[in-house]
């Protein structure tokens, strides 16, 4: 029960997809969400058990503001540009505003949108892309959504003038760009009527779309008036819900389909010791973003400072992509050990141990946090995702101290 004190925008929730805002006393907008339904997630927000973060903001609320969309679709995007455009404290306190998710459209001769996490965005040149979007808080909700819109508004990824059609071709997802059928003007307009979309501007392509609908039925275009009708269809019906992969509490922006790093040390005796990062993007292995350390200032067999210095070197590569969330092959004491590292550094991404056991069977998680529960939940969802990148890891690591100590032996 939302407390009474709480005044809410007309009274009442509605049991409709859309975005809430919450603002403290001063009236300034502190969080801002989405929902399938407004009157059931932020109702939620008041029953059940509540970890330090949530309660806290909570205890800020004084008043709360929606606004219903007319789908899930409608309301990732808006929650985007409300985010944009407020900077609110307890979704930016989730995570550094850079690692959040963009939206961002080429300039090529067959435009298309491309995701760059905001830390790679701010390295470009801010006439690089026609337009961008963002930030999105969910990589999973941010695909889905795109999915549903390239089956409205086609689009390609392709590179133009290739020999073969490519797959999307033949299951109708690409217009064409591959082999050179596409309509040059026709795709211009899909790319010109996703930016709308993405400015919050779906009913003024609703609008244009019934208009050229009604130009072609007047025609006797029977064709063309189809596909408009088709088009004014799936933007009013948008149901598909797995935009709202999980709708998150503030502190639940853990974003285990972004990029996962996972850390090990191999060693025998402290000769010739390795340490490995494998890299995971939308839960699958991306093996050319792998990359091992040779362990140059740690003698002996110590994986502490083995790690410390692995981790050390990692957070100078500003060229490498950063992660959403890192994994170490360990326990609390090489936690410990790291998270300064992390700290200098400026990154404040979720960061977790896997603590082995006797014969690797016991796959502990241990938050850097030991009060983050929430993070040690999330992670347990998703375990065995986890163990995977943990194994990786490892796997990767022996492979490669291996290599090196059979090299030694035979110089």
């Amino acid at each position: 029960m939302i407390p009474k004190e709480i005044t809410i925008q007309n009274k009442y929730l509605p049991d409709k997809p859309g975005v809430y805002l919450y603002r403290d006393k001063t009236t300034k907008v502190i969080y801002v969400g989405k929902a399938t339904s407004l009157k059931r997630r932020v109702s939620s927000y008041w029953t059940g058990a509540k970890d330090a973060k949530t309660t806290e903001l909570l205890t800020h609320i004084a008043s709360i503001e929606y606004i219903v969309c007319g789908s899930v679709l409608e309301a990732l995007v808006q929650e985007a540009n409300l985010i944009r455009r407020w900077q609110p404290k307890y979704n930016i306190l989730a995570r550094d505003d850079k690692s959040f998710l963009y939206v961002a459209f080429t300039r090529a001769e067959f435009p298309h949108p491309v995701l760059l996490r905001g830390y790679d965005l701010a390295r470009e040149s801010k006439h690089k892309y026609l337009a961008t979007f963002g930030p999105f808080i969910q990589t999973a909700a941010l695909k889905a959504a795109l999915e549903i819109l390239r089956r409205i508004f086609p689009f390609s990824y392709c590179e133009p003038n290739q020999k073969r059609a490519c797959f999307d071709f033949h299951i109708g997802k690409c217009p064409g760009v591959c082999i050179g059928t596409a309509d040059k003007a026709e795709y211009r307009e899909n790319i010109a009527n996703l930016i709308k979309f993405f400015k919050g501007e779906s009913a003024a392509i609703i609008k244009d779309a019934k208009k050229k609908m009604a130009a072609a039925a007047k025609a006797e275009d029977y064709e063309a008036a189809a596909q408009y009708r088709n088009r004014i269809y799936n933007l009013t019906h948008v149901r598909d819900m797995s935009i709202l992969t999980r709708e998150a509490a503030p502190q639940e922006f853990v974003d285990v389909f972004g990029r996962i790093e996972g850390y090990d040390i191999s060693n025998i005796g402290g000769e010739h010791a390795v340490g490995s990062m494998v890299v995971f993007e939308d839960g699958l292995p991306k093996k050319s973003a792998y990359r091992i350390f040779h362990i140059k200032e740690v003698e002996g067999a110590n994986d502490v400072a083995s790690l410390s210095e692995v981790l050390s070197r990692r957070v100078r590569h500003d060229e490498w992509k950063r992660p959403d969330i890192i994994l170490i092959d360990g326990g609390r004491g090489q936690l410990n050990a790291v998270m300064p590292i992390f700290e200098k550094a400026g990154w404040n991404m979720p960061v977790f141990g896997m603590a082995k056991g006797p014969d690797r069977k016991n796959d502990e998680v241990i938050p850097a946090d030991p009060g983050d529960w929430e993070l040690k939940r999330i992670i347990e969802s998703q375990k065995q995702l986890f163990v995977r990148v943990r194994d990786e890891a490892h796997r990767f690591a022996i492979s490669k101290y291996r290599a090196r100590h059979r090299k030694a032996l035979v110089e």
